[in-house]
Parts: structure tokens; sequence; C-alpha cells
């Protein structure tokens, strides 16, 4: 049940997002730019978990 509940949790918002830039692919590729733009700059973070802000 909580593996249920946190994969909601990641899912729903995803699929909401999907359908509301489902009307242009256009801005599903801006948006795809944002998403790696945001995952280069997370990377250094998940590669050291001990370093503290």
């Amino acid at each position: 049940m909580r593996a249920l509940i946190t994969r909601s949790c990641a899912i729903v918002p995803t699929m909401l997002v999907a359908l509301v830039f489902v009307k242009s692919e256009a801005s599903l590729d801006v948006l795809d730019e944002w998403l790696n733009v945001l995952q280069s700059l997370e990377i250094p973070f998940a590669l050291n978990p001990h370093q503290t802000s």
C-alpha cells in the first residue's frame, strides 16, 4: 500500500502535466528542454547525498 501511495504521488502530477501539454508537440519539446536543465542541476546533489546545504 505504501508503494502505491508513493508512486501515485509521482505519477499523478506527471500525467496531469502531460495532459495539459498534449495540445501542442512544440510545448512538449519546451517542457522536455526544461526537464533536462533541471536534471543537469540536480545530478551533482544525487551523486553526493552527504552534501549539506
